[in-house]
């Protein structure tokens, strides 16, 4: 049986795979999904179907920061510094497997149909693959609306790859600059200054930007929503210096359901188009998803952990980036369909067909990928 200790981490061992962090992305994801039920499957029950759901993506945002940085640390510290080239193959291999899978099945439906969307469908999936879906989407353009129907025009506030181009431009500019920083032996207080700072410099870019109504430019932009990822770099860093462990851990426990809770009451009763988010409080969600996360990491094996481990949870969290693809191609098809079926009978049926689809994605496509990321890691651990 593994021990506390190991199973919690330590600075010098990195994390280790941790199932409450696989919950963590579970809840992330069920957040998604219940936004995206209310938007498509059951619009009668869109005000308690998590409203700001949307929030689930800002918590994918700071475990992405987190993780992220907590590995290349954990590199500097085993090797003294941080390789560039496997860090790209592994975030290649992570994420383009089911990414691809996916715009390739969209794509041959557009040309299936024809019409003048199947000429759009190349630039979508361009849009896609290079990560700059929220560049075109900020235009007002629906890169995967071309992939999914010459003729279908929806909010593309909805659409999930604009999510991704924000999670791969952090990785490029943070991986940079932990790798400069590596090179130039900054200390870990001086890692999470620079860390810190970024923060603060996204916070007040985004508060000189938000004029009362740019609300969606705001919402999509790298620029202002990259102190989520921050926040958990921020964390991160705490972690790998050791100073978590001055924190005992039902303390950790405690602060770490504490703020989970807040951020999930957030997500059920703030409106997602609410200016108090990019004022301020887009950087007070990330700092409480940020401190849920070091709770699930240093909280030990108590009820918070295992709350978190739960099966169903940590099965979801699995699975949450086929999920998080897959899921509303499926409910906008049910409701460009709009089957005269009760909304729990649209929900079930939708939820269902995503998670089957999802689970197929994973250990069909995710699944080889994976474990040869794994094995990237391992030789450069090497």
């Amino acid at each position: 049986m593994t021990s506390p200790a190991r199973r919690v981490g330590t600075a010098r061992s990195g994390l280790g795979h941790q199932h409450a962090l696989d919950g963590m992305r579970g809840v992330a994801i069920v957040l998604v999904v219940l936004v995206h039920s209310g938007n498509a499957l059951w619009p009668s029950a869109d005000a308690w179907l998590a409203k700001n759901g949307a929030l689930g993506v800002h918590l994918f945002f700071v475990l992405s920061g987190f993780l992220i940085t907590a590995l290349l640390l954990a590199e500097q510290d085993r090797t003294g510094r941080i390789d560039l080239v496997h860090f790209a193959r592994r975030r290649a291999l992570r994420l383009l497997p089911a990414l691809i899978a996916f715009v390739t099945v969209l794509y041959v439906i557009a040309a299936i149909r024809g019409g003048p969307g199947a000429h759009h469908a190349v630039d979508s999936a361009f849009a896609v693959l290079t990560f700059t879906t929220n560049w075109v989407m900020k235009g007002g353009d629906n890169p995967v609306g071309h992939l999914l129907s010459p003729h279908l025009h929806v909010s593309t506030e909805y659409i999930q790859t604009w999510s991704l181009a924000i999670e791969v431009h952090f990785y490029i500019i943070w991986a940079l600059a932990l790798w400069a920083t590596a090179r130039a032996g900054w200390s870990r207080r001086a890692q999470l200054m620079l860390a810190v700072a970024g923060v603060a410099a996204v916070f007040v870019w985004r508060a000189v930007r938000f004029d009362g109504n740019n609300w969606l430019p705001i919402y999509l932009s790298t620029s202002t929503r990259l102190d989520a990822p921050l926040m958990g770099a921020v964390a991160a860093i705490v972690f790998a210096a050791g100073w978590t462990a001055r924190v005992p851990a039902w303390v950790w426990a405690a602060l770490g359901a504490t703020a989970l809770g807040a951020f999930i009451v957030a997500a059920f009763t703030i409106d997602w188009t609410s200016s108090l988010l990019p004022q301020w409080l887009y950087t007070a969600l990330a700092c409480c998803a940020a401190i849920a996360i070091v709770g699930a990491v240093c909280g030990g094996v108590g009820w918070y952990t295992r709350v978190l481990s739960a099966t169903p949870l940590v099965f979801l969290g699995r699975i949450s980036y086929s999920l998080y693809l897959w899921h509303y191609p499926l409910f906008w098809t049910i409701q460009r369909k709009d089957p005269d079926w009760p909304g729990p009978i649209r929900f079930i049926v939708g939820v269902g067909a995503a998670l089957v689809i999802s689970t197929v994605s994973y250990y069909v496509i995710e699944q080889p990928f994976l474990r040869r990321k794994n094995r990237v890691r391992g030789a450069a651990s090497a």
